[in-house]
């Protein structure tokens, strides 16, 4: 049997979709946990209204009305209540596709070596009255393998829980339950995550997206000024370090270093925010803080670096090397027209990745037929559309690589750790 665990708080707006799409799970033995948290509009009446159709399903259900005292306290009441053999987590807000249960919990019940999976998600963003969906994949793992700390605390793999199944057997043995951390109003992934990612289980990743995600104002996530931006991301970093306090299996020398890339992630996310939002005083602050965490072993950025700056710090504090290869051809930057690009090109004048040859959507990439299995690309754009697009078009071409945004800051942070100097 499968629990889901599903925290509701004011989206009687949405949370019919949500419960449409479990009801049309093409698995059958499901256990329905719905902690209804202090919720003042319309969210009881609609759970209400969905009862009979829930029950005629065949699915168990187990409905908790309680005073609101956050997420966090939610999904602990929720998972208090688990009696099935996997468990998942999800928003009221967010769809389901019809295999998400089916195609994680069908792998674990064949597959008791496995201790959790993960699936991969896409995006629902209402424009002008029409819910527009796209893919959001994943990064680094694919496959079998294992989830680390770093990987989850540096966001390069998911850091939502509703996109892993977890193993009641694993869940149980992580004691994710008894150090569930329920103070505060944030996010409830920590509590769940830095358990699930520091006994190192067994993992595999579906790579579809089983699991839609609503971008909405009303998400904890969703920030509308630098402030607000900073109040989320520094209660992120606490609840990660009130979590790391619980773990008794690890060292205090790995607790502080897990703590440190925590930190880092919150700062270097602030640092690209508060240039986003032209606030360079704060921008300062923020590399004043992340310079003090590498103990001033990296060169304090001239203006102009300093997301560059951001990702040497990574670089600096992970160990990490990037992965990309020396160019043998053609550089060739696509999306050349966008903020992000007037960004990058500049800082990549005079490297071995200063792009040849400039390419846009307005031109249709036309060219793209011929290239050639020396051509390195590189994706200037950062927004998924403009991402996709340029993906869409290099499809089945043979090129030596191609480098997103991110791999980009990233050679350019090498080179700034390289240098020594700004």
């Amino acid at each position: 049997m499968v629990s889901i665990v599903m925290p509701c708080y004011n989206k009687g707006l949405y949370i019919g979709e949500m419960l449409e799409s479990i009801i049309n799970q093409d698995w059958d033995d499901i256990e329905l946990i719905l902690v209804n948290d202090g919720s003042t509009d319309n969210t009881s009446e609609v759970i209400e209204s969905y009862i009979p159709r829930i029950k005629a399903r065949g699915y168990k259900l187990r409905i908790t009305d309680q005073a609101n005292a956050g997420c966090r306290a939610a999904v602990k009441t929720g998972l208090a209540q688990v009696t099935g053999d996997y468990l998942c987590i999800i928003d009221p807000d967010d769809v389901l596709s019809p295999q998400y249960v089916s195609a994680m919990a069908g792998w674990l019940s064949r597959r008791p070596e496995y201790d959790f999976v993960s699936c991969d998600s896409a995006t629902i963003e209402n424009l002008d009255g029409i819910d527009v969906i796209r893919p959001f994949y994943s990064h680094g793992l694919d496959g079998a393998g294992t989830l680390t700390p770093e990987y989850y605390l540096t966001h390069l793999y998911f850091k939502a829980t509703w996109n892993y199944m977890i193993r009641k057997l694993y869940f149980d043995r992580c004691r994710i339950l008894d150090m569930f951390e329920t103070s505060g109003r944030g996010s409830y992934e920590p509590p769940v995550m830095i358990p699930l990612s520091v006994n190192k289980g067994r993992m595999k990743h579906f790579s579809a997206p089983l699991y839609f995600y609503r971008i909405n104002d009303g998400g904890l996530s969703q920030t509308r000024n630098l402030a607000q931006a900073d109040a989320y991301w520094t209660d992120y970093h606490q609840t990660i370090e009130a979590a790391l306090s619980r773990i008794d299996t690890i060292s205090e020398a790995e607790r502080s270093r897990l703590s440190d890339i925590s930190a880092f992630y919150r700062l270097k996310i602030l640092i690209q925010l508060s240039i986003y939002y032209n606030e360079p005083q704060n921008t300062a602050r923020f590399i004043e803080e992340l310079s003090a965490l590498t103990k001033n072993q990296i060169p304090k950025p001239n203006k102009g670096m300093e997301i560059v700056f951001g990702y040497a710090a990574e670089l600096f504090l992970l160990r990490r090397e990037p992965e990309y290869e020396t160019p043998e051809g053609r550089v060739i930057g696509c999306g050349s027209k966008g903020k992000a690009a007037s960004k990058l090109l500049p800082l990549l004048k005079g490297t071995a990745f200063e792009p040849d040859m400039l390419w846009d959507a307005q031109s249709g990439f036309q060219d793209f037929q011929h290239l050639t299995p020396t051509d390195t690309i590189l994706i200037l754009p950062t927004k998924q559309q403009a991402v996709d697009e340029i993906k869409t078009a290099l499809k089945g071409a043979r090129v030596q690589q191609v480098l997103g945004n991110e791999d980009i800051y990233k050679i350019l942070a090498r080179e700034y750790l390289a240098a020594g100097v700004v």
